[in-house]
């Protein structure tokens, strides 16, 4: 992670094969995302960025503020309700 910190990395947590980083700025996170995807041509992470100041993150939406997240439950566009 060091390599990473110094790219811009502020906070990296990983939940099995999802991460959630919080990052300086796009600048920094296009280069971790070519660092990370330069390790094994196997494995190849993707980005998303925010949308106004929130991001879909496993089954939660993650919503910035100045100085917290908060967290609320997130639907994808398909859910139907039917388990």
């Amino acid at each position: 992670l060091e390599i990473l910190e110094s790219k811009g990395l502020i906070k990296w947590l990983r939940y099995v094969d999802d991460v959630f980083a919080t990052l300086e700025n796009k600048e920094s996170a296009e280069n971790i995302l070519n660092e990370l995807n330069s390790k094994h041509q196997n494995i190849k992470f993707t980005l998303e960025y925010e949308d106004n100041d929130q991001l879909p993150f496993l089954d939660a939406c993650v919503k910035r503020h100045t100085t917290r997240f908060n967290t609320t439950l997130y639907h994808k566009k398909t859910f139907t309700g039917v388990y």
